[in-house]
């Protein structure tokens, strides 16, 4: 397995901010390991366990990750879709439902918090940007299928992942979301434990994925 990692460290003060982007298994690898199911390219098998996005907290950060696929019914229409969108500096958010109006909430509470954060003169918290994307969901429920999880980390109260399905927020140690979340609901329950290290927060989010390629963003502060 071919593994390319990118890396990016910005500092602020005395915070170093890590970026690490892993895209599992080149297009070669891929290719090699669907080709037990009849055309390497077939639908079917690769919509089978619908698509997923996954968000868990750590002492420090946060890890969320997505696969890289967009399905229309039974067609995979992209294999290439980074899920995972910037609202902020510090925060992110995983994106479910409609392709098209996951987008548009996200840009729209990229927007609103880049606004907020002037006003306030400092880094807004994640549960505001969390709050945001609720009111939006919530505005836009009758007109939009999209379902967002909000995760970041702030001064205030650290790493935090937040579900804001139908208009409503909870914060949880982790969140899954995705028609292919259901199928790991028993893989989460049974693996994850409170104190997870980075490392373990990042196998756990990649092997609940289970999917041909992954997209993984890990946020960490090191004080």
């Amino acid at each position: 397995m071919h593994t390319h990692t990118h890396t990016h460290t910005y500092t602020s003060e005395a915070n170093a901010v890590q970026f690490v982007s892993l895209l599992l298994l080149s297009s070669e690898d891929k290719r090699s390991k669907m080709s037990g199911s009849g055309h390497p390219y077939n639908s079917s098998y690769e919509v089978s366990t619908g698509t997923t996005i996954i968000a868990v907290e750590f002492d420090g950060g946060i890890v969320i990750g997505s696969d890289s696929r967009v399905s229309a019914g039974d067609a995979v229409v992209n294999r290439v879709f980074n899920k995972v969108s910037p609202i902020h500096d510090r925060i992110f958010c995983a994106l479910s439902g409609s392709a098209a109006d996951a987008q548009t909430v996200a840009e729209m509470a990229s927007y609103h918090m880049d606004i907020h954060s002037i006003e306030m003169q400092t880094q807004p918290l994640v549960m505001a940007a969390a709050n945001l994307v609720k009111g939006i969901s919530y505005k836009y429920k009758e007109e939009i299928s999209a379902h967002l999880i909000v995760a970041g980390w702030d001064r205030k109260n650290g790493g935090q992942v937040y579900g804001t399905l139908g208009g409503m927020i909870t914060r949880q140690p982790f969140a899954i979301g995705g028609s292919g979340s259901t199928y790991i609901y028993g893989y989460v329950d049974s693996v994850y434990k409170p104190g997870m290290s980075k490392e373990e927060c990042e196998r756990f989010a990649v092997h609940g994925e289970k999917t041909i390629y992954v997209i993984l963003f890990t946020f960490n502060i090191n004080q």
